[in-house]
């Protein structure tokens, strides 16, 4: 699964007072592990870190919104598309 929005705060229990372990960025990828009442246990992707977040910031019904074509990027000197290519990432 994928986080759609920009910031998830990723509890250690299933409780907002609980400890804020890590969060989710736009676009970092979970895994599901279960769901009890308001609350989804998940592991996230990018640290391997797991915790509790609430069903209401992760819409079920979420599609794909891009598909990444690239592996890499430019990054210009200037912001136009005619100027000189600095660097890729």
């Amino acid at each position: 699964m994928r986080s759609n929005l920009s910031c998830i705060n990723v509890y250690k229990k299933r409780n907002i007072k609980s400890e804020v372990v890590t969060q989710l960025l736009y676009g970092d990828t979970f895994k599901k592990i279960q769901k009890k009442r308001s609350w989804i246990k998940i592991k996230n992707n990018k640290d391997n870190y797991k915790g509790f977040i609430k069903i209401r910031k992760f819409p079920q019904n979420q599609k794909s919104s891009h598909k990444i074509h690239k592996l890499f990027a430019d990054l210009y000197s200037q912001p136009y598309k005619k100027s000189k290519i600095k660097n890729k990432l």
